[in-house]
């Protein structure tokens, strides 16, 4: 007997499932539809507080150009961002600097060394910028931060100031200055906030100019001449921004 009444519980759950299964999932209460969007309409940041589409960015920056061992080389450049959207800007780039012999540009000198240096001394470039990714952290469990990460590159003029050492003269078709002409690719970051109701950023910027070096030896090689620059920005607006918003 004990047998054949779990046997009937078998039998009588297998068809309580069976039926329910024919009848399909039971459909959303009317309050569970309330607010719920589909995975195709979540974004991590829907609507960005900080909207630079129709803004002109100007932004004052502190640079130093690690040329060569020889050469410790600052800077100071301005930049200007002109933001058609919030990911397509156009910018302009100029800074003015000069550098001084490092300690191992001295020994060596010292010893009787040839030194053959390259100072920086004026930047400018054109370039189109790219913003693919803005985003916002959690700044130590006490403030949100927003910021965004940009790729730009283009085109301009690196001016480098060539000086050898120990009196030993280049070769007749060397250039005391180099061509001037180069090509800029880089990456940046704005970090946002807010002072007195005006937009601010920190901003830091890496570049990699490159342009055609002749050596000693008459040759021609490409030279890379990386940029690190960090500064302030501030954001004025040129047209009204249609599409910013709180997130």
């Amino acid at each position: 007997m004990r047998h054949l009444l779990c046997l009937l519980v078998l039998l009588c759950s297998a068809a309580i499932a069976t039926s329910a299964a024919r009848a399909g999932p039971r459909g959303p209460a009317p309050e569970e539809e309330l607010g719920v969007l589909a995975d195709r309409d979540l974004a991590a940041v829907q609507r960005p507080i900080f909207s630079t589409s129709g803004k002109l960015e100007v932004t004052v920056q502190a640079v130093t150009i690690p040329t060569d061992p020889y050469v410790l080389s600052v800077h100071g450049s301005a930049i200007g961002t002109w933001y058609f959207t919030e990911r397509l800007a156009i910018e302009a780039l100029v800074g003015f600097g000069n550098g001084r012999e490092t300690d191992q540009s001295t020994r060596l000198q010292a010893l009787g060394i040839r030194v053959d240096t390259y100072t920086p001394r004026f930047i400018s470039s054109v370039n189109v910028q790219w913003t693919p990714i803005y985003a916002k952290l959690n700044l130590l469990g006490v403030r949100i931060v927003h910021f965004d990460t940009s790729l730009t590159a283009g085109a301009g003029a690196f001016v480098a100031r060539r000086t050898i050492y120990n009196d030993v003269e280049p070769t007749p078709d060397a250039e005391r200055f180099n061509n001037p002409a180069s090509i800029d690719v880089g990456i940046n970051q704005r970090y946002f906030l807010r002072a007195a109701g005006q937009m601010l950023a920190l901003r830091i910027d890496a570049r990699d100019y490159l342009y055609v070096q002749q050596t000693l030896e008459a040759t021609r090689v490409v030279k890379h001449n990386w940029y690190f620059g960090a500064g302030l920005s501030w954001f004025f607006e040129l047209s009204r921004d249609r599409g910013g918003g709180h997130d």
